[in-house]
């Protein structure tokens, strides 16, 4: 490991303050390194806006939560990139009462589309680049927020002087995306947990939630999912030819100590859930997802991470692979469709558990200053790229005036 950190290569730009749907680029000077095995390329960047309520209070713009390659750009060979906003700038959750309340600094805040491009880790004066910024509007052309929508599973939404906010039945705190070849887009909410429809103008086109009629109709998605932790919903989807795979952060609470973690799969021609599939997190020292990106049919790509930063953190990708795993809803040996308690077919000889294989530890190779890493893109068989949600810079933990965006080469493992 040592090795590695002294000859890793390393390169460091900074994204300079943008007005929104506006383009500005700084460069700064670079550091490299060689290695053979790896290759990092770091970029931080921090964009301004100035939130609804407080025009006195900056925010840069941040929170971003999933991450897709679009591909390279035929005029100057820049890679692009889709990222997008979770629900907002937030601070951290207060307890009173057996109650949390949740503090938004902008209440009218509405997520967004982010695009930005960046030139080739091999050039030799490299650069990124804001491109546009898109608003998400809901299917009558409202303004989506990113306020909780029930006070039943949601945290209570407050503003900054501790008042009650009004909940929104529509909205949304979004934390992945996949795209279609048609250029709409799907994305997976926190909230319901919901998949929700984009067409390529950013407006929704429709909604799937957990729904009580599920079991009769097929109709939503398993109402189970609607029993998640609370902000641990839908934090990765990836598209693989014609089916959709959602992936919760965490393990439902009653299979917490299981340490097994569900992905749904969803036709997306009869959107209808046509699998759901297990797979074991690595130990109990990681309790969350990152994000997911398709390799090929039935192969992933996710982050497995706890919410730590030095040595003690855990940031590393793993394949997974469905292929020969057990689908949930077609298990005939014991009555598991649509079953929320699985702990018994662990020990069960016909069931099995997609695998799991560890394909780069991150903090191996110097990343480790990264809480939350909530973006992860495929570029090649054998590069990545991944982006952090710096919570907007506003909570105690975070960086206040920037986010860092990576690309990885691993020379020494092909997906």
């Amino acid at each position: 490991m040592n090795n590695i950190l002294s000859n890793l290569r390393t390169v460091i730009f900074i994204f300079g303050s943008i007005v929104m749907n506006c383009c500005t680029t700084i460069k700064k000077s670079n550091i490299q390194k060689s290695e053979d095995n790896v290759q990092v390329t770091k970029y931080l960047f921090s964009s301004e806006y100035l939130v609804s309520n407080n025009n006195e209070n900056k925010i840069h713009l941040g929170g971003y939560s999933g991450l897709h390659f679009k591909g390279i750009n035929p005029i100057n060979k820049s890679f692009q990139f889709i990222t997008h906003t979770d629900r907002g700038p937030n601070l951290e959750a207060i307890e009173k009462n057996g109650k949390f309340y949740r503090p938004f600094l902008d209440s009218n805040f509405q997520p967004m589309i982010v695009e930005f491009e960046v030139s080739s880790p091999e050039e030799g004066s490299p650069k990124i680049e804001l491109k546009a910024t898109y608003s998400l509007f809901g299917k009558s052309n409202n303004k989506l927020t990113g306020l909780p929508r029930s006070s039943k599973i949601d945290e209570i939404p407050i503003d900054q002087n501790n008042r009650k906010l009004m909940y929104d039945k529509n909205g949304l705190d979004l934390e992945s995306l996949a795209f279609l070849p048609n250029n709409t887009f799907w994305m997976g909410d926190e909230y319901g947990p919901s998949l929700v429809h984009f067409d390529s103008k950013f407006k929704e086109i429709e909604r799937l939630n957990p729904s009580l009629i599920y079991d009769k109709s097929g109709v939503g998605l398993p109402n189970y999912y609607s029993e998640r932790k609370m902000n641990r919903g839908f934090e990765g989807i990836a598209i693989c030819e014609n089916k959709l795979y959602a992936f919760l952060q965490s393990p439902l609470p009653n299979e917490s100590t299981l340490g097994v973690m569900r992905i749904l799969e969803l036709d997306l021609k009869s959107q209808r859930v046509t699998g759901e599939y297990l797979y074991q997190l690595e130990n109990k020292l990681v309790d969350k997802l990152g994000d997911a990106a398709c390799i090929r049919s039935g192969e992933f790509l996710i982050i497995e991470q706890n919410s730590k930063v030095g040595k003690s953190s855990s940031h590393k990708l793993f394949k997974i692979d469905i292929k020969t795993a057990t689908n949930l809803l077609s298990f005939k040996n014991k009555n598991v469709q649509n079953d929320k308690k699985i702990d018994s077919l662990l020990s069960d000889s016909n069931f099995e558990l997609a695998s799991h294989t560890e394909w780069l530890n991150l903090v191996d190779i110097g990343i480790d200053d990264i809480e939350k890493i909530e973006g992860l893109a495929i570029l090649n068989q054998n590069t990545v790229a991944i982006i952090e949600d710096n919570d907007f810079g506003v909570t105690v933990n975070s960086k206040k005036n920037q986010s860092q965006f990576i690309i990885i080469k691993n020379f020494k493992r092909d997906l």
